[in-house]
């Protein structure tokens, strides 16, 4: 069952998640692995609307996704969550960026 949100918006996460409710009746397994994409650059080139659009999707996105994920699985008695973000690897080489403060939020989650 395909199904797209913006993961920023906690009503179409959690619409995302009811959906998945009404068709299967349960969440056994939630896998967290949206990111932004974007060249990589110096900190001292951001911009904000940069800066909150990164932490958005990658921090608080995936914190959305908890929040409404984590009391399905605990009312059913069960449920694993997975996190992957293959999008922050670039910013281990380059670590004056807007991505670091990011990945260290998002594993933080875990």
């Amino acid at each position: 069952m395909p199904l797209t949100c913006d993961i920023t918006d906690e009503n179409q996460v959690k619409a995302a998640l009811d959906s998945v409710i009404q068709t299967f009746g349960r969440l056994d397994v939630a896998f967290n692995g949206a990111g932004v994409e974007q060249p990589v650059q110096p900190i001292g080139d951001l911009t904000k609307e940069t800066w909150d659009r990164v932490l958005g999707v990658n921090v608080t996105g995936t914190f959305l996704c908890m929040k409404h994920q984590i009391p399905l699985m605990l009312q059913q008695g069960a449920g694993a969550i997975a996190h992957d973000h293959p999008l922050l690897a670039p910013a281990r080489q380059n670590p004056i960026t807007e991505q670091p403060p990011s990945e260290g939020a998002y594993y933080l989650h875990t």
